[in-house]
């Protein structure tokens, strides 16, 4: 089974704000999500929010929901990128976004209370990829990490040099260095999900310790490395693969795909 850190990110920021304690989003302390949910059949492609892919889909029923709240810019959008897998089947896609509170009950099936986009046969007949979007407003605004229209002061070799390097850290297992490294990400979780720095930074340093440092580390072919620009970011990849990724000994794999961007004229772990 393969599970995604970044995921497990979420589900801490998400389970350390059923904890007492004030979130930042001013509604009575709890906590607000954003979050996406599709369901669909026979389509092909992916689903992205402003420009960041949330899940790809390879055909057959599609299903599923994403708190999106660290990829939020203020002014959003939401974007399917869709064919048919078989051209001579049928199919559909939908996707909706709400604005939820911690607690709140929901399903795949629910109508998003932000905004909802349906694609119908007819809509993804033809043998092309068929672009989709629509925009959504959001109090979060992580514009200034992940849109910035500024130059990036460094290029593609000296990206890879410095992933490079941050794998390395985990090879040592230095649990300091990965959250120095990771400073802006871990900030942007907690706030994006309303909890103090400082507990976002116990927390992954207890995931790293406790279950990732405890796992194999895949060995990179630094010659297949690669950086996918993506908007202000750079996305590492080893081949086709994330940069880092581990196995447990009970056969589960991880991955954690890494962001690299220019803050301030360092280059630093940002997603």
């Amino acid at each position: 089974m393969k599970h995604g850190i970044g995921a497990l990110l979420v589900a801490l920021a998400v389970v350390c704000s059923v904890m007492p304690a004030a979130a930042e989003s001013g509604d009575g302390g709890k906590t607000r999500i954003y979050q996406v949910s599709w369901q669909g059949g026979n389509v092909s492609g992916r689903l992205m929010i402003n420009g960041f892919t949330v899940s790809e889909f390879k055909g057959g029923p599609v299903t599923g929901t994403a708190a999106v709240n660290i990829w939020l810019t203020g002014g959003n959008e939401i974007k399917a990128v869709l064919g048919k897998k078989d051209l001579k089947a049928p199919a559909n896609f939908s996707v909706g976004v709400s604005e939820l509170f911690m607690g709140d009950i929901t399903s795949t099936g629910d109508r998003g209370k932000l905004l909802n986009m349906e694609l119908t046969d007819a809509d993804l007949s033809g043998g092309s990829l068929k672009a989709v979007s629509r925009t959504f407003q959001s109090d979060l605004d992580f514009s200034s990490h992940l849109l910035s229209a500024k130059p990036s002061r460094f290029r593609e070799k000296e990206v890879l040099e410095y992933a490079v390097r941050f794998y390395g850290l985990f090879r040592k297992k230095d649990a300091g260095s990965i959250l120095q490294a990771m400073a802006v990400k871990v900030e942007d979780y907690a706030r994006a999900y309303g909890r103090p720095p400082a507990e976002m930074k116990e927390g992954l340093a207890s995931m790293l310790k406790e279950d990732i440092f405890k796992s194999r580390l895949a060995v990179i072919d630094r010659r297949k490395l690669k950086a996918s620009k993506v908007n202000n970011l750079w996305h590492i990849y080893d081949g086709s693969e994330e940069l880092i990724r581990s196995k447990s000994t009970d056969g589960s794999t991880s991955e954690l795909p890494v962001f690299i961007g220019d803050i301030d004229g360092k280059l630093m772990v940002v997603r």
